[in-house]
């Protein structure tokens, strides 16, 4: 991101819009839908602003793994089969997409998913109950981010609201995310799959997690605020 507390609100509705988009992204299977529009060019403000924060080398990958998708005879499904390949499988062969599986000894529906539930009550915030799955999943952690971005993005800077708002921001992103994200991430890389796509996403998403996380600290360090 930029280095810069002036631009706070503006900087905000384009992290919010990240990390929905995250979170959509590793919710579902793509639809026909959703795979046309990344076929098209729909979506070059996304990259552009991806790109601009310093991610250009994760970005091209990602464009690669979609430049490639012509080749497949039956796109879709085998996209579909990728995705239950990375994330719906077992802890043993999966990148499962829960806090808990890499924290909490590894153990289900543990203290992180009962703190994100206590999360989730306190901003008032609910898990749709379409989406079936715990509070911990990594799409309702990135959500509730996004949601919480959108709420706070328009406190006023340098005042105290505000910088509480950062730090804890800063301090969400750190437990909720940091502490396991790698892990993930690595995990997902060792899975072999048809296209590129969805080691290539987490990949991306790593990345723009660990940028948004420095960007959070320099505002806090611009005011002269102390982290732990």
């Amino acid at each position: 991101m930029v280095n810069v507390v002036d631009s706070w609100t503006s900087v905000s509705q384009s992290r919010a819009l990240l990390y929905r988009w995250f979170s959509n992204l590793l919710s579902l299977e793509l639809t026909e839908e959703q795979v046309k529009l990344y076929q098209g060019n729909q979506l070059e403000g996304l990259y552009a602003s991806l790109e601009q924060s310093g991610l250009a080398t994760e970005v091209k990958r990602m464009r690669q793994a979609i430049a490639a998708w012509p080749a497949f005879s039956h796109l879709r499904i085998e996209l579909a089969a990728d995705f239950a390949q990375q994330f719906l499988l077992g802890a043993k062969s999966a990148a499962i997409p829960y806090a808990s599986a890499y924290q909490d000894e590894k153990q289900m529906y543990g203290s992180v998913e009962l703190l994100m539930r206590d999360v989730l009550r306190d901003n008032g915030l609910e898990i749709p109950r379409e989406f079936n799955e715990p509070a911990d999943h990594l799409a309702v952690i990135l959500a509730t981010m996004a949601q919480w971005i959108e709420r706070e993005q328009s406190h006023d800077k340098p005042s105290a609201q505000w910088c509480k708002t950062v730090q804890d921001q800063y301090d969400f992103v750190q437990k909720m995310l940091l502490t396991w994200l790698p892990e993930f991430t690595r995990r997902s890389q060792a899975i072999p799959t048809s296209s590129d796509f969805y080691p290539a996403i987490t990949q991306l998403l790593l990345a723009f997690v660990r940028v948004d996380a420095d960007y959070l600290l320099s505002c806090l360090q611009d005011e002269g605020v102390q982290t732990g």
